[in-house]
């Protein structure tokens, strides 16, 4: 059988047609059979599509930037893989696509495809809507998809230093805080102030307790409360345009101002049965701003069996107080000490004195020594010598009232020869010594 050829002009069929001359009507559904599947052959329509943009939701930081993928599915009954390109958009918000904000598509599967776009993000936190839109192809209709994005303030961390850190009643300690912007990508140096606090302790902050950054750090100084103790300094940084707030804290330790006794005099001696009269002297031996110790000092003497008045304590005035010391009974060394228990701004201290408790013949013997040491002439210097020797002897064989008789001759022979053979400051200092003795024999 011949085919058949048909005018299509004239819905008529060549005589080749079937053999014969026909009619034009059977020609025209011909025609009709042949225009149905014209109509309903491949890319006739184009098949939808759908636009997914991943990640979403999805995050970023200021100067970090953020890959996103485009992946473009065929949604008809018969998919293919859909070809051509997606272009993106921030709504006009001021970041940037890689790429001139277009990535062509590459085959994922039989029915899809994807492509994927690097974007930064506007330097301003804030939500911005992501979309892709894919323009089609010749067999494809064009679709769009979209991301919600959230651009957020660069993280930064804030150290303070020294840390840990001490200081002194009434001294300063100058403190830094550094900040840090610790988020991935680009970093970028903090900018704004920082605040100061002690956690409510008392304490105060140079500047009203703030200071503006400069490179990234900024100082201020501290001055402690007046009470000894624990305080925890912390810094907050407010953060910037660009930059959330981070705090730190440096642990710091109050201290007491040291202090340091002193006993007078020392070294010293009294003679059993006289008194001695102490003072004790304490002063502030910090640095910086120095304060007068208050409070008590104690007085001790090793256990050697003497006492002290007012139960051996004594307040201070002025940095000093005094006691009165009655020696034991029993010759030889004592220390003397004086202990200070400190006070809500100074620690403690103690100072000693070494103290020799003498027998009157031991403290008589001192007087004579105390004499030649003077290098009177020969003659006086025998006289006296004979005078004090008399007085030993005589306490020797316990014999006071003539020893007291005999010193004091040596008194009255020191007082004729005052400005003669003996000066005014020697005589005061031998009368002085036998007086002491005669006291004690009292």
């Amino acid at each position: 059988m011949r085919h058949a050829n048909v005018d299509l002009m004239t819905n008529k069929i060549g005589t080749t047609s079937f053999g014969s001359r026909h009619k034009w009507i059977p020609a025209l559904f011909i025609t009709l059979a042949i225009v149905g599947a014209f109509a309903a052959s491949p890319g006739y329509s184009q098949n939808s599509t759908a636009t997914a943009v991943s990640p979403d939701p999805s995050s970023v930081a200021i100067g970090d930037t953020i890959t996103y993928t485009a992946t473009v599915t065929d949604t008809s009954t018969s998919p293919t893989a859909p070809s051509g390109s997606v272009s993106w958009g921030d709504g006009n918000l001021g970041g940037s696509f890689s790429d001139s904000g277009s990535c062509t598509l590459g085959t994922l599967d039989a029915a899809s495809a994807s492509c994927t776009i690097i974007y930064t993000p506007p330097s301003l936190a804030q939500t911005v809507t992501i979309t892709a839109a894919y323009s089609g192809d010749g067999e494809h209709l064009g679709s769009s998809g979209t991301s919600t994005l959230t651009v957020s303030l660069r993280t930064t961390s804030t150290t303070v230093s020294p840390n840990p850190s001490t200081a002194i009643i009434g001294n300063t300690i100058t403190y830094t805080a550094t900040v840090e912007d610790i988020s991935p990508g680009s970093a970028s140096t903090p900018t704004g102030a920082v605040s100061w606090d002690d956690g409510g302790k008392g304490g105060s902050f140079s500047s009203s307790g703030s200071c503006t950054l400069a490179s990234g750090s900024c100082t201020i100084t501290y001055t402690p409360p007046s009470a000894a103790g624990s305080v925890t300094i912390t810094a907050t940084y407010g953060g910037d345009t660009t930059h959330s707030g981070s705090s730190g804290t440096s642990a710091l330790t109050v201290n007491l101002r040291t202090s340091s006794t002193t006993v007078s005099p020392s070294p010293s001696s009294v003679t059993i049965g006289n008194t001695i009269t102490f003072t004790a002297t304490v002063a502030d031996t910090s640095s910086g701003t120095s304060s007068t110790p208050t409070g008590a000092v104690s007085w001790g003497d090793g256990g050697k069996g003497g006492s002290f008045s007012n139960s051996g304590s004594c307040t201070l005035l002025s940095g000093t107080c005094t006691t009165v010391y009655t020696p034991p009974s029993t010759h030889g060394s004592v220390t003397i000490t004086a202990t200070y228990s400190g006070d809500p701004t100074h620690a403690g201290s103690s100072g000693t004195s070494s103290l020799t408790v003498l027998t009157p013949a031991q403290a008589t013997q001192n007087v004579v020594k105390l004499v030649k040491s003077m290098n009177l002439p020969h003659g006086l210097t025998n006289s006296l010598d004979a005078k004090l020797r008399a007085a030993i002897n005589s306490l020797n064989r316990g014999n006071p009232t003539p020893a007291k008789n005999q010193l004091n001759a040596f008194i009255n022979e020191v007082k004729a020869q005052t400005g003669k053979k003996i000066t005014s400051a020697q005589a005061t200092q031998l009368i002085a010594a036998a007086s002491d003795i005669i006291k004690a024999l009292h």
